[in-house]
């Protein structure tokens, strides 16, 4: 009877998913791909996934066997995808389609810069430039379908492994590159999106031996502080692997023979001086649903276990190719929670992680602008902004059609306001940055304003978009199309845009203006006819972004920004006389603002 409720609860788990995945309406313009961009939702707790998939799905037909390349250097990481899906309930996906990961790393990791297709140059040269620097030092390479994992995919994938870390070796010796191939199939799928509905994966009941410790009690959790054996550690990790790290957003990143890897310093210090190993080490803290502590026996009973800090500990012990010494004892606390609440399980997992760049916005979500302009937003029909909050478990990956993420609505402004370097580089920095954030969220910034830039931006990415879906059509470019797909294909291409339609403002509804946060299509335009009201300005301008490709080739500086941004606005300037009656029309929506002088 388990048998059978354990296989029920497995099947609802991977139609919950798969659900999941279906609700997402503004993923299925990718196609095969929205599988692989939603595995990166789960797997790296990503909000706007059409924003991602605009800028990481690879365009064009010489893609060299890479669907999606996801590169975001704050978080040091890289992810190589190869997608499929399965129309019929194929029971294993296709070997081959994994074995085209080994053609998308040599074109990305080795091939010479002047023979790699347009579609994937510029990813191959961030990805490069930031392995060189030390800025990427993570790297996945995935095979993400909806089918079961199986051995032959497995067997591929080793092949797969070989060739990463041969052209990983051809970069400079002291480069490290923590590497990860992985088939993302049905089961990983449904683990990860069950770790996304709890932080615990790891349920069973587990003894640690310990020494005596003490609990400290509120009325919303437990704590039990103590000392475990390490080789009850090791035993944990060995059963369970990264499993224990489910409430951890990193996994264990490996360890390499070099003095300043970490890992490998924990492994050191535990092989040779384990009686010291207390005293070297922070410890860990570890979410549990129950704790129990028998003072006479001398152990504690976690009943379920996830390691919210400190998995490199944890990960470099359990790899060890020894049992750790009886002497060698780790500090930890025990946390249970109670009622289960999500809020608090939440905030315990991220201001116990000193490394989530996420947790930048939520410093800033109850400050007095933050609350304003949620207030300010709740008031427009069909618009949703949480000003740095974020949900419980899960939130990123549910679909949420009237959400302005505040992420991509603080890259948004900073773009908009004169900085699509920091929009595009800096993202977290806008709000951990308190002249960075001032600038941006200030007295003057008002609701409206937010969905008058966000709604620009998500403009320009639907005309990227279907620009190209046009390219992988049998329709021919034209060659101002072919202009086009080459600028937005280079990095920051979009942020470069909202600042320069920023910029020709002015020219566009042939007015002054004083005061740009002002500007706004009112409290009464949802973020979906906003952007329809961007629609023909983006139109009109689009052909004239073959000027601004100048200012990001030469690394977004200042003064090339500024050239490309002057020669745009003339060319604006010329096609006013033609194109008047959309942007006369542009001008009526918006809502006079005391800083727009009336002709």
């Amino acid at each position: 009877m388990q048998q059978i409720i354990e296989g029920i609860q497995s099947q609802e788990l991977e139609a919950s998913w798969r659900t999941a995945l279906d609700e997402h309406d503004d993923l299925k313009k990718f196609g095969v791909n929205a599988i692989g961009l939603f595995a990166l939702a789960l797997r790296f707790d990503l909000e706007d996934l059409e924003g991602v998939g605009v800028s990481s799905i690879v365009d064009g037909h010489s893609d060299k066997k890479n669907d999606l390349i996801f590169i975001d250097e704050e978080i040091g990481t890289a992810v190589i995808i190869q997608a499929y899906v399965s129309k019929s309930k194929k029971s294993i996906a296709p070997a081959n389609k994994a074995s085209d990961l080994n053609t998308a790393i040599a074109w990305l990791l080795t091939m010479p810069a002047e023979k790699l297709p347009q579609g994937i140059k510029s990813h191959a040269i961030r990805i490069r430039d930031g392995i060189n620097s030390g800025i990427i030092n993570k790297l996945y390479v995935w095979y993400v379908h909806n089918c079961t994992e199986s051995k032959n995919v497995a067997d591929e994938l080793e092949a797969v492994k070989q060739t990463l870390s041969s052209a990983l070796a051809k970069y400079h010796k002291n480069t490290i590159v923590n590497q990860f191939v992985s088939e993302i199939g049905n089961s990983t799928l449904t683990e990860w999106y069950n770790e996304t509905q709890s932080p615990i994966a790891v349920n069973e009941q587990i003894k640690f031996h310990c020494t005596d410790g003490f609990e400290v009690k509120t009325e919303d959790w437990t704590a039990f502080i103590t000392t475990i054996s390490a080789r009850d550690l090791y035993a944990a990790y060995k059963n369970y692997s990264v499993k224990l790290f489910s409430a951890n957003i990193r996994d264990y990143l490996g360890a390499r023979s070099s003095q300043s890897n970490i890992n490998n310093g924990i492994r050191q210090t535990m092989s040779e001086t384990p009686k010291n190993f207390w005293v070297f080490n922070n410890g860990l803290t570890a979410l549990t649903h129950r704790i129990e502590f028998d003072k006479e026996q001398k152990t504690i009973k976690a009943k379920g276990i996830a390691i919210v800090n400190g998995a490199q500990t944890t990960g470099a012990i359990g790899s060890m190719d020894e049992i750790p010494s009886e002497n060698a004892m780790v500090p930890i606390r025990f946390v249970s929670v109670n009622n289960g609440d999500r809020d608090l399980i939440r905030d315990i997992v991220r201001y116990n992680n000193s490394q989530n760049q996420v947790t930048a916005a939520d410093f800033r979500s109850t400050d007095a602008i933050q609350k304003r302009l949620r207030q300010q937003v709740s008031m427009i029909k069909d618009a949703e902004y949480e000003g740095g909050r974020r949900g419980g478990f899960g939130s990123a990956i549910k679909r949420k059609p009237k959400l302005m993420p505040s992420f991509t609505v603080g890259q948004a402004l900073a773009a908009f306001h004169g900085q699509p370097s920091i929009a595009y580089n800096k993202k977290s920095d806008i709000w951990n940055n308190d002249a960075l954030y001032s600038e941006f969220f200030n007295e003057k910034t008002t609701g409206p304003h937010l969905v008058f830039v966000f709604s620009l931006l998500k403009s320009i990415e639907s005309n990227k978009s279907n620009l190209i879906e046009k390219s992988k059509s049998d329709v021919d470019l034209t060659n101002l199309e072919k202009q086009r797909l080459e600028f937005f294909r280079l990095p920051a291409s979009i942020f470069v845009y909202v600042y320069a339609i920023a910029s020709a403002l002015e020219t566009i509804i042939s007015r002054p203006i004083s005061d740009y946060f002002t500007l706004s299509f009112g409290n009464q335009t949802a973020p979906k006819n906003a952007i329809k009201n961007w629609t023909p300005i983006i139109s009109a301008t689009a052909p004239f972004t073959r000027l601004l490709a100048k200012s990001i080739s030469e690394g977004l500086s200042k003064t090339s920004i500024e050239e490309g941004i002057q020669n745009f606005t003339q060319q604006v300037e010329v096609a006013s006389e033609s194109q008047g009656v959309a942007f006369n029309r542009f001008l009526k929506q918006l809502r006079n603002p005391s800083s727009i002088k009336t002709a």
